[in-house]
Order: C-alpha cells, then sequence, then structure tokens
C-alpha cells in the first residue's frame, strides 16, 4: 500500500513545500535586475516618507534582504540552548542597524538634494520631480551628477519631462554620450541632440560616419536629422527625441522619406503625429496611399500614421468604428 501511494504522496510534498523567498522572487521578476528594482522601490517610499525599519527584516545597500535567523527547537538537543543562539543574533545585528539607519540617512539627504535640483533649477513641480526621480533606475549620487551635467548643458525641465530617461543613464556614458553628440555632423546644440543620447556610443559613431559621407547631399543642414525635422515641421530637438527606437529610419533612402513626407502632407497629417510614429516610413508607400484615401473616402478626416501599417483587418475595424463615433 505504502509503495502504491508513494507518488501521491511525493507529488502532495512539493505542492505543498514552501518555496524559498529567493527562488519565488527570481521567478517573479525575471529578467528584471535586482539592483534596479530596489532602487526604484527604496527611492518611492523615501520620498513618500514611509521608509523605516521593521523588526526581523533588514535593507541592505547590496539590494539583498536579509531576515533575522530564529532557532529552530528541532536542531538542538535541549530547550535552553536557543536562548544563546537568539543572544548571539541580536549582537550581529544592532551594528547592521546602525549602518543600516546611516546609509539610509546618507540616501535621504542626496535624494532631497537631487529633488531640490529638479524644482531649482529645471523648474519642475514637486510632483513631477517625484515621477521623474521614482524612475530612475541608477544610485542617488548619480542622478545628482547628471542633474549638474544636464543643467551645464542647457537642459530645460520642459525637455526633461519629455525623455525622462535620460536622467537615469549611467553618469559617466551620458557624459560620453554629451560630448559626442556636438562633434562634426551631429549636433549643433545639447538640446537638440539629447534624444540621441537613447543610442549607444556605437550607434552614434555609426550614423556619424554616414552623415559625414552624405554631408554633400544635404549642403543647408548640418545633416539629414535637420532636414528631415524641416521637411515634417517639427523642432530638430522633437525628431532627435522620437528617432531613439525608430532610429534605423535614418539609414533609409532620403528619396523615400520624403515621398512619405509628401504623402502625409497632401493628407494634412499632423507633424507631432508624423514624428510620433517614425516606424511607419518603413512600411511600404503604396499601401499607406492606399489606405489614406480608404479612410478619406470612409468619411474620417483626422489621419493617423498607424493607419499605414497596420494589418487590414484592425485597419477596417478601427475605421469604421471611428467613423460611427464621430457621425454619433
Amino acid at each position: 500500500m505504502t509503495r502504491l501511494l508513494q507518488p501521491c504522496l511525493s507529488l502532495v510534498s512539493e505542492v505543498c513545500r514552501p518555496a524559498r523567498p529567493s527562488t519565488t522572487l527570481r521567478t517573479a521578476l525575471g529578467a528584471l535586475s535586482w539592483t534596479h528594482l530596489c532602487c526604484g522601490q527604496v527611492r518611492s517610499q523615501m520620498l513618500m516618507g514611509r521608509l523605516g525599519w521593521q523588526p526581523g527584516v533588514l535593507f541592505h545597500s547590496s539590494t539583498r534582504w536579509a531576515v533575522l535567523s530564529t532557532p529552530n527547537p528541532d536542531r538542538h538537543s535541549g530547550a535552553g540552548s536557543a536562548t544563546p543562539h537568539l543572544q548571539d543574533d541580536h549582537k550581529c545585528a544592532q551594528p547592521r542597524q546602525e549602518n543600516h539607519h546611516h546609509h539610509n540617512s546618507e540616501k535621504s539627504d542626496t535624494l532631497d538634494a537631487a529633488l531640490g535640483m529638479l524644482q531649482d533649477l529645471f523648474g519642475m513641480t514637486h510632483k513631477d520631480a517625484q515621477y521623474i526621480l521614482i524612475s530612475c533606475n541608477i544610485p542617488e549620487q548619480e542622478i545628482v551628477n547628471n542633474l549638474r551635467v544636464l543643467h551645464q548643458c542647457g537642459i530645460g525641465g520642459e525637455q526633461m519631462n519629455r525623455i525622462p530617461w535620460i536622467l537615469g543613464q549611467n553618469a559617466d556614458v551620458l557624459g560620453e554620450k554629451l560630448r559626442k553628440i556636438q562633434e562634426p555632423y551631429l549636433f549643433q546644440q545639447h538640446s537638440e541632440g539629447l534624444g540621441f543620447c537613447y543610442l549607444s556610443l556605437g550607434q552614434m559613431t555609426t550614423y556619424q560616419t554616414q552623415f559625414r559621407k552624405e554631408a554633400l547631399n544635404f549642403p543647408h543642414h548640418p545633416n539629414r536629422i535637420y532636414y528631415l525635422a524641416e521637411r515634417i515641421k517639427v523642432p530638430v530637438e522633437l525628431f532627435s527625441e522620437k528617432i531613439g527606437k525608430p532610429h534605423r529610419t535614418l539609414a533609409l533612402n532620403i528619396k523615400r522619406l520624403d515621398s512619405f513626407i509628401d504623402l502625409f502632407h497632401h493628407y494634412d497629417m499632423s507633424p507631432k503625429d508624423i514624428v510620433s510614429d517614425l516606424w511607419v516610413f518603413e512600411y511600404s508607400l503604396k499601401k499607406a496611399e492606399e489606405r489614406l484615401r480608404r479612410a478619406m473616402e470612409l468619411g474620417y478626416t483626422t489621419l493617423r500614421p498607424w493607419m499605414c501599417r497596420c494589418s487590414d483587418k484592425i485597419f477596417d475595424r478601427q475605421v469604421i468604428r471611428l467613423v460611427f463615433v464621430w457621425w454619433a
């Protein structure tokens, strides 16, 4: 009977056995960096004024949880043997608690400095400054260093609000990128090329080489970014902020890009909508023209770039729904 029930007992023991905290957290978080997770969580708690020491749990700068050990009676022969073990744990925990409080005090001071800089130097509201700081996944001191450098480069709070990720970059790497974007064939001002810092230094160098080779094709512009921003009718800084992810658009034939821009202007598409969906330039120009014409025939007047690159099924469903809403 025992042999027959063995598989069932094994299954029950596996299901009922509590998972180790570290395994559970690693499984739940997947590839998420412990450092990134804990920086954001602790900073959020500090800004909201809710960070405090909890008995039995210590939070270290190495972003690992340490739980004070509790004696296990089953491991000791006598009842009195657990008491010295518990006392030893408390003796070891006391200096760690003091270091923990000192570390949090330093973090809090640096965080206050960063919060003040965002409000005083960049003109942000307290709420916007808090939001940006919580979203940064780097240590507080690096945030302060980045703020100093960005302020020296003439970056304003409005642009920082549009691309808050700029503050979360590694301080040394950001410094190199800010120097890079003002090299020949790139940008005339830091603000105009700030969005280009989304790319790696290697990618920036690749496009710099491309811009140098095609410089004769744009005699009145520093590079094709300035040319395309002028054609779309948006500021250069806004274009560079939007080109980060769809940066392959910069490698497309300029005549193809001009044809798309002419098409969008013909159908009175908003420049802001165009620059917000630069992926569309990688799709079929012929299909884009057919889609925009069909949308106009159906009575839809506010055209969007997504209409040119979605599937036929989504296009038909969304356009018809929007037309009905508009006529309702």
